[in-house]
């Protein structure tokens, strides 16, 4: 049985596959350290623990070892990635990056997390459901908001001020309510100190005083969700970490989402979210609806 490895020495491993100069080792030797690696760390149960940029540099080495055709795990030679961000490599166009109105909505989100999460393209994605909510009747709900990140980006490039819409945003503000927390999500470690969030109901209060017409409304959901005095939604996100108050709120608020309104879902396809994955499709699927899988992990479902 091979050694057991952790992800902290495949690090050691993967940067000895590389001579000081960045050429390759031999490829002979370099397969053989690679089976190691990933063998190791299979049997000894650390495979999933591997980091975004652990599995980069394995995909680097395979590459230089002649096992991958392109001069890039994603471009071909000669051409360089537009993004390396939050998961999602590409060598797509990326211009919005350039943007002067997106490039100032996202300094809002940071100004309001008080850090920069690397979410561009996530966020891009958001501030293109907004402006396509905002041509609708309705108003905004988002679920899961902590200090404001997403939503104060989509208010700065909506300039919400000028609008006339209500924008509702529901939080615990201090994290998952335990008792909310689905038992397939236990299983799998998912707890109220996961993710490490803390207490942040005055910094979101803070934060939102600029804007006119927003309600935040403090508890778990679903309890809070009658709180929400609204009976149009042209624009519902949810992003709350485990699907029963996921599930909850787009139950609750499908009757009164317009049509053509925008649902996102924030974790819908990131690793570890399988089970809200499952448990939206279900909910799409009971509606007649599907939900489209995004390559920065997010779900956009349009009500038809």
């Amino acid at each position: 049985m091979a050694q057991e490895l952790t992800p902290a020495a495949a690090d050691t491993i993967v940067v000895s596959l590389l001579n000081p100069s960045g050429a390759p080792a031999g490829a002979a030797h370099l397969v053989a350290k690679l089976d190691h690696l990933v063998h190791g760390l299979r049997v000894s149960g650390h495979l999933s623990e591997l980091s975004a940029d652990q599995v980069k540099n394995i995909i680097w080495a395979l590459h230089d070892a002649g096992h991958l055709r392109s001069a890039s795990p994603v471009a071909p030679e000669g051409v360089s990635p537009t993004y390396d961000q939050d998961g999602l490599i590409s060598i797509h166009n990326a211009d919005f990056l350039e943007e002067p109105r997106f490039v100032a909505a996202y300094a809002r989100g940071i100004a309001a997390a008080g850090c920069d999460y690397n979410f561009r393209w996530r966020v891009h994605v958001g501030l293109w459901a907004a402006s396509h909510a905002s041509k609708l009747a309705g108003d905004f709900v988002e679920c899961g908001v902590n200090r404001g990140f997403m939503s104060s980006a989509m208010m700065q490039y909506l300039d919400w001020n000028q609008l006339s819409r209500r924008f509702f945003l529901l939080d615990t503000f201090r994290g998952l309510d335990e008792r909310f927390i689905a038992d397939e999500e236990k299983a799998i470690g998912r707890s109220a100190a996961s993710f490490g969030y803390a207490e942040c109901f005055e910094e979101a209060r803070k934060n939102f005083a600029e804007f006119h017409n927003v309600f935040l409304i403090r508890g778990p959901i679903p309890l809070t969700l009658p709180d929400v005095d609204s009976e149009q939604v042209c624009y519902l996100h949810l992003d709350m970490n485990c699907a029963p108050p996921e599930v909850a709120a787009l139950e609750y608020f499908w009757e009164k989402l317009v049509p053509g309104a925008v649902v996102l879902l924030d974790d819908y396809g990131a690793p570890g979210h399988g089970f809200q994955k499952t448990s939206m499709d279900r909910v799409a699927r009971e509606r007649g609806q599907q939900i489209l899988t995004l390559p920065t992990c997010q779900g956009l479902l349009i009500k038809e």
